[in-house]
């Protein structure tokens, strides 16, 4: 996974001070030519609502039994709130025991082994959710300063799922410490070199 953000130059001091002051620009259009999408920010602590199954499982008893139950008005006594990233780290959990109980299923049946519109299936799920999905999820913690070295909020964070070749054409500029203006300038004219305050 290559990782690139998308800040603009006069608001680099936060992303500089963290990851040092030297950089590549690359044109939006090259990146996104290279699979380039931008993260899905999800604040960790967010409250969400999850069903929880005890509660559901005695409202549908009770109105099996015959007993008045309401779920049109007021929130449904079968809902809990959770935070977001433990619900998707416990429904990751889900997914993965059931993608694991699935193959192993698919792999026993000798006519569901690779190959198989089963098992094929079951793979390209899998691998999209895996590298075009869930890669582009990222948790961050909303109670931390923006300049906090654990905030990620701020990086405007873009990403490729593979390596990023590219030519020294392909590059729009580099961005470097004062102190390096001269020298990269001297050794790469063809580039646009800009200073890093």
């Amino acid at each position: 996974m290559v990782c690139f953000c998308d800040i603009p130059q006069e608001s680099l001091g936060i992303h500089v001070a963290k990851y040092g002051r030297f950089g590549i620009a690359f044109k939006k259009a090259f990146l996104l030519s290279r699979g380039a999408n931008p993260v899905y920010y999800v604040a960790a602590s967010a409250i969400v609502q999850r069903f929880d199954r005890a509660r559901m499982t005695a409202l549908l008893n009770a109105a099996k039994a015959g007993h008045a139950v309401d779920v049109l008005t007021g929130p449904p006594s079968f809902m809990v709130d959770t935070a977001r990233q433990q619900y998707f780290d416990e429904m990751m959990l889900t997914y993965r025991a059931i993608h694991d109980l699935m193959n192993q299923k698919l792999l026993q049946d000798s006519l569901a082994g690779p190959g198989s519109g089963a098992f094929d299936s079951l793979f390209d799920l899998q691998y999209f959710l895996a590298f075009q999905i869930f890669s582009y999820i990222k948790f961050f913690d909303p109670s931390f300063a923006d300049d906090d070295p654990e905030n990620y909020y701020m990086e405007r964070e873009w990403r490729v799922v593979r390596n990023v070749s590219f030519e020294l054409s392909d590059v729009c500029a580099v961005l470097v410490p004062q102190e390096y203006l001269g020298e990269i300038t001297a050794r790469f004219p063809e580039l646009a070199v800009e200073p890093i305050g």
